[in-house]
C-alpha cells in the first residue's frame, strides 16, 4: 500500500463514471425511442417465429461403423500388406459409401412413400397445363432421387480413429432412421459382391492354368510310358535297386532344371503383366496376380474408386464436390500403385535374371550327363530324362493346383470392409430447427436491431434530447416543458381551457408565472413575443394558450398575430377575420376596428392582417411602437406570435420592441444549430430573451416531467383553496 494514498491514480473511477454516463445515455435513448424499439423488436420477432413456425421439422440418424482388418490367405507363407491400415483408408472407404451404387441400392431396400400432392401438381391435374413439369424419364427420376438422397447423406471419418459416421437427414423419422441402416447394409453387399467377382477371376485364371499344366505333365508322362514300350525297356522301382550314378545325375539335374524353368516361367510371366500394366496404366490386369497380393489389392481399390468416380461425373458432372475428393484418393492411390509397380518388377526381374543364370548353367550339366548317358546307355539316358520331364511337371501341375484350391477356398472368408458398432435408431425428436437456440436467437437478433434502430436514430437526431444538454448549450433558463398531446376531440388552442388538470396546463400556469416574477412588481403592463426559429414547432399554439392562461388568472389579455404571411393564429375559432395588424400599420384600419374577441373564451386578439411584402423602414418601427404603447394603456398583457426568425425579419424587429422574448424550440426537432443562429439575431437586435420552452416533449421517453401532480390531485387542490 502507497503511503501517499492521495496522489493514488483515479482512473477506475473516471471510467466508471463514464460507462455509468454512457449507459445513462443509452437508457435515455431506448426510453425516448421506445416506439420505435418495440416496431423493430416486434417486426423482428414476428418474422422469426413465423419462420420457426413453418420451418418443416428435419431429423437426423446416424450409424456408426468401424473399418474392419482385412482377412486374406497368403500363398507363400509370407504376410500380405494390409490396405486397410493405411492412413487415407477411411477417407477411401467414406468416399466409396457415397458413390451413387451405395445410394440406388439404399434407395431401392427403402422404398419412398407415396408424397402428397403439391398445390402446382392439382392445378396441374385440373387443366392448368402452363404450369406443369415436363416430365422426367425413368432414368432421369431415378437419378433425381439419387441426387436427392446424397445432399442429405453424410459420411464423416472421426478423427484418429478408423470409426466413420454415417448420418442421413429427412422429414421422416423412421425412414431417415432405415435409409441410414441401409445405406450400410447396401455398401457391405457391394464391398462383398466386388471382392466375390476378384476372387472369381483369380480362381478362373488359376484353374486355365492348372488344366494346361495338367494336359502338359500327363502328355510327358505318356511319352515317357510310350518310349519305354517302344524299346522294350524294363523299369523296376524298389527301394533298394540301384542305377547307374549318371543316371541319377540326370535325374537329379533334369529335376533342378524343371524348377529353374518353373520359377523362370513365372518370373517371366509376372515380368510381362506388370511391364504391361505399367505402360497401359491398366490396373485389372495385376488385380489377377495371385503372386502379388498387395499390388492386387492396390489396383482392386483403385478400380472401385474409379469406378465410383465415372458413376458421379455420369451422374452429377465434372464439378460435383465428391469427384474432387476422389481424385485425390485415385491419384494418392495410383502414385502407391506405382510405387509398389517399381519395387515388384525390380524384385521380379533380379529373380528373373537368376532364373536364367540357373536354367543356363542346368541345362550345360544336363547336356554334358545326356552325353555321358548316351555313350553308357542311349536307351536308359533317354527314359530318364523323359521321366524327370514328366516329374517336373507333374510337380509345378500341383503347385499351382494347391494355388486354385486356395483361391477357391479365400472366396470363404471374405468379409465387408466395415462392420457396425452402433445401427440408427429411429429419432425422437427433430434435429433442426433447435426451437431453444432459434427463439433466444431471435429475440437476441431482435433487441439487437431494436437497439441499433434506436441509436441511429437518436444520433440521427438534429434536436436536443435534454433539457440539461439544452440549457448547458444556450445559457439561457428552461421555463416551461410541454408534452406532445394525444389525438384531441376538442380543439388544440383551447386545450388549457378545456383539461385545467393537464399538464400541459400546469405548465402553462408555471411558464406565465414566471414571466411576471421577470417583469417584477414597477411594470404595469408588458408585452411579450413569442417566437421560434422554423415553423411546425408549436409556436403560436404556445402563445395562444399562453394568452388564455394569463387571462383566466384575471388580467386583461390581448393576442397579436404577427405572421402577416401565414396568419395561422386564431384559425380554428371558426371566424372570418379580414382587418389586422398590417392595416393598422397601412393606416387603413384603426385599432377600435381590430381588436376583436373570440366569442368562447372572451379572449381579445388582432389577426395578421393582410398579406404584405414591404420590410419594416424606421418609420414602421416608430409606428409599430406607438401602437404597442397604447395598447399597453388598455391591456395587462400583450402576447404576440412572431413569424418563424429564421424565414422572416419580421421577429427580430418584435423582439426588440417586446419587452420580453419567450423561444420556442422543438423536442428533438429543432436542430442545434437553428436554435443557436436564431438567438444570436434576436441578441444582436436587443431582444430580452426571457427564457425557452420547448415544445411536443414525449412524456414517455423523458424523465421531465417526473413527480408531477395528478388530475385528482389538482380537484383536491383547488377544493382546498376554493379556486
Amino acid at each position: 500500500m502507497s503511503e501517499y494514498p492521495h496522489l493514488m491514480p483515479a482512473a477506475p473511477a473516471v471510467e466508471t463514471a463514464s460507462f455509468d454516463a454512457a449507459l445513462r445515455q443509452v437508457l435515455r435513448a431506448g426510453r425516448r425511442n421506445k416506439r420505435l424499439f418495440l416496431a423493430c423488436f416486434g417486426v423482428i420477432s414476428l418474422v422469426g417465429f413465423t419462420t420457426l413456425a413453418v420451418l418443416p421439422p428435419t431429423y437426423r440418424a446416424t450409424v456408426t461403423v468401424a473399418l474392419a482388418t482385412a482377412n486374406q490367405i497368403p500363398t507363400d507363407g509370407a504376410p500380405i500388406a494390409d490396405p486397410t491400415q493405411e492412413d487415407d483408408w477411411p477417407l477411401t472407404v467414406a468416399s466409396m459409401m457415397q458413390s451413387s451404387d451405395v445410394a440406388a441400392a439404399a434407395l431401392a431396400a427403402v422404398p419412398q412413400p407415396t408424397p402428397r400432392p403439391s398445390l402446382r401438381k392439382r392445378l396441374c391435374a385440373l387443366g392448368l397445363h402452363v404450369i406443369c413439369p415436363a416430365p422426367l424419364s425413368p432414368s432421369e427420376l431415378k437419378a433425381a432421387q439419387i441426387y436427392g438422397f446424397l445432399k442429405n447423406l453424410t459420411v464423416m471419418p472421426e478423427p484418429h480413429s478408423r470409426v466413420i459416421d454415417v448420418t442421413v437427414e429427412g422429414a421422416d423419422p423412421v425412414r431417415v432412421a432405415n435409409l441410414a441402416n441401409a445405406v450400410v447394409q447396401a455398401y457391405q453387399q457391394v464391398s462383398l459382391t466386388r471382392q466375390s467377382a476378384d476372387a472369381d477371376r483369380m480362381a478362373d485364371w488359376l484353374n486355365q492354368r492348372t488344366a494346361t499344366l495338367k494336359q502338359s505333365w500327363l502328355a510327358a508322362r505318356d511319352q515317357a510310358d510310350d518310349f519305354t514300350a517302344s524299346h522294350h525297356l524294363t523299369i523296376v522301382t524298389t527301394a533298394t535297386s540301384s542305377e547307374p550314378l549318371v543316371q541319377q545325375q540326370v535325374a537329379t539335374v533334369a529335376a533342378n532344371l524343371a524348377v529353374a524353368q518353373a520359377q523362370l516361367d513365372s518370373a517371366q510371366s509376372q515380368d510381362g503383366t506388370l511391364h504391361d500394366a505399367a505402360l497401359s496404366g491398366d490396373a485389372s490386369a495385376v488385380v489377377a496376380m495371385p503372386a502379388q497380393p498387395m499390388l492386387a489389392s492396390t489396383a482392386d481399390t483403385l478400380i472401385q474408386l474409379e469406378n465410383a468416380r465415372d458413376q458421379l461425373a455420369a451422374e452429377f458432372g465434372p464439378n460435383y464436390p465428391k469427384i474432387r475428393a476422389l481424385d485425390l484418393q485415385i491419384a494418392h492411390t495410383k502414385a502407391t500403385l506405382n510405387g509398389q509397380t517399381g519395387s515388384a518388377l525390380s524384385s521380379i526381374r533380379g529373380n528373373l535374371a537368376s532364373a536364367r543364370r540357373d536354367v543356363r548353367q542346368l541345362s550345360a550339366r544336363l547336356d554334358a550327363l545326356r552325353a555321358e548317358a548316351v555313350n553308357e546307355a542311349p536307351e536308359d539316358a533317354e527314359y530318364a530324362v523323359l521321366s524327370a520331364r514328366a516329374a517336373s511337371l507333374g510337380a509345378e501341375y500341383q503347385t499351382f493346383l494347391q494355388h486354385a484350391n486356395d483361391a477357391m477356398d479365400r472366396s470363404l472368408y471374405l468379409q465387408p470392409p466395415v462392420s457396425v458398432v452402433s445401427a440408427a435408431d429411429v429419432p425422437l425428436s427433430p434435429a433442426a430447427p433447435n426451437k431453444l437456440k432459434f427463439g433466444l436467437g431471435t429475440l437476441f437478433l431482435a433487441f439487437v436491431a431494436g437497439t441499433v434502430a434506436v441509436l441511429a436514430k437518436d444520433r440521427a437526431t438534429q434536436g436536443f434530447a435534454q433539457a440539461d444538454e439544452l440549457r448547458a448549450s444556450v445559457q439561457l433558463p428552461l421555463l416551461a416543458t410541454l408534452p406532445l398531446l394525444p389525438n384531441l376531440f376538442g380543439t388544440v388552442a383551447r386545450h388549457v381551457v378545456e383539461d385545467p388538470y393537464s399538464r400541459t396546463s400546469e405548465a402553462m400556469r408555471g411558464l406565465a408565472a414566471s414571466l411576471a416574477m421577470r417583469a417584477g412588481d414597477h411594470e404595469r403592463s408588458q408585452t411579450i413575443l413569442v417566437t421560434s426559429a422554423g415553423a411546425l414547432e408549436g409556436k403560436s399554439t404556445i402563445a395562444t394558450w399562453l394568452a388564455l392562461t394569463m387571462q383566466k388568472s384575471g388580467q386583461n389579455v390581448l393576442l397579436v398575430d404577427g405572421d402577416h404571411r401565414r396568419g395561422t393564429l386564431m384559425r380554428d375559432v371558426s371566424l372570418h377575420y379580414v382587418a389586422g395588424l398590417t392595416d393598422v400599420l397601412a393606416g387603413e384600419a384603426t385599432i377600435g376596428e381590430v381588436v376583436q374577441s373570440d366569442p368562447d373564451t372572451g379572449l381579445a386578439f388582432i389577426t395578421a392582417g393582410s398579406a404584405s411584402a414591404r420590410s419594416f423602414g424606421t418609420v414602421d418601427i416608430a409606428q409599430l411602437r406607438r401602437l404597442l404603447e397604447g395598447l399597453k394603456q388598455n391591456y395587462s398583457m400583450i402576447v404576440i406570435d412572431s413569424p418563424p426568425l429564421l424565414a422572416m425579419v419580421d421577429g427580430l424587429v418584435l423582439g426588440s420592441l417586446a419587452d420580453q422574448t419567450v423561444f420556442v424550440c422543438r423536442w428533438q426537432f429543432s436542430s442545434r444549430q437553428s436554435i443557436t443562429a436564431s438567438l444570436e439575431r434576436l441578441r444582436s437586435y436587443g431582444a430580452r430573451v426571457a427564457g425557452l420552452v420547448v415544445s411536443m416533449v414525449d412524456q414517455e421517453a423523458t424523465l421531465d416531467f417526473n413527480g408531477e401532480y395528478s388530475r385528482r390531485e389538482f380537484r383536491l387542490i383547488n377544493q382546498l383553496y376554493g379556486s
